[in-house]
């Protein structure tokens, strides 16, 4: 399968052919599809959605006359979760049943998409700040609809303790002025570990094959580097505005 938002991230619509069709609501659940009621998974020759993974969510959208409610992997394949049925009439007139075989054109939820590049950039912005800045690393991190959480945990420097008002707002500042200076976001591909690891990295990596790597602003430092799958805009200045609304203690870390 062509991952074509490994591609192109700005890509919001293409066409596809429909390689199969999954209706078994037992093998759907199997495969860790949400439990919808009439739905279908399609398996494409070519996707522009981003699976959910790595702590973001999928991306959504339309296949043919479909909307997609879920996007998932599994075993290297990507599948489209599809309302199969529409109650408005004229739909269901048109809208026909998916086969294998049949062309279809996918439309992005392009509005929801880039609310997600922005916030994982975001994300790896804060960690490369809070990395340099008191030496902390992120161990975690979650995506949700109108805010993110990191888990920072303070390690790289015995100096520094414990976190204060003062450390987070001087992390938030920094955050922002990368935001500001509209650094490149480039995102590199590498089929082994030993290729990837001559890259400056800010955390060990857990793979051995088939590695991502996004790197913020200038790609020897480590502090802005690390292996990712989301997605991502082209330079921090497309983030908009990076804001920490509140901080607490969390099992021996920070979120």
């Amino acid at each position: 399968m062509r991952r074509l938002y490994q591609e192109d991230v700005y890509l919001k619509q293409t066409e596809a052919t429909i390689l199969s069709v999954l209706s078994d609501p037992m093998e759907l659940k199997a495969l860790g599809a949400k439990e919808v009621d009439s739905s279908l998974c399609l398996i494409l020759d070519q996707t522009l959605f981003f699976p959910e993974g790595g702590g973001q969510p999928s991306d959504l959208g339309q296949i043919g006359a479909w909307p997609v409610v879920y996007v998932f992997e599994k075993d290297d394949i990507v599948y489209h979760q599809i309302l199969s049925d529409s109650t408005d009439p004229e739909t269901q007139k048109h809208q026909g049943v998916p086969q294998a075989g049949m062309m279809v054109s996918c439309q992005l939820d392009w509005d929801r998409r880039f609310r997600h590049m922005q916030r994982h950039c975001g994300e790896h912005i804060l960690s490369a700040v809070f990395y340099d800045l008191c030496g902390g690393v992120n161990r975690g991190f979650h995506m949700g609809e109108d805010y993110m959480t990191i888990d920072i945990r303070l390690e790289l420097r015995p100096d520094i303790q414990k976190m204060t008002e003062e450390l987070i707002s001087e992390v938030e500042w920094k955050a922002n002025q990368m935001v500001w200076e509209n650094l490149p976001v480039s995102t590199r591909y590498f089929q082994t570990k030993e290729e990837a690891i001559e890259i400056p990295m800010r955390k060990e990596l857990t793979i051995d094959e088939a590695i991502i790597l996004v790197c913020v602003g200038d790609q020897s430092n480590a502090s802005g580097c690390v292996a990712c799958c989301g997605t991502h805009p082209s330079t921090t200045g497309q983030v908009g505005l990076i804001q920490i609304y509140k901080w607490e203690n969390y099992k021996g870390m920070y979120r």
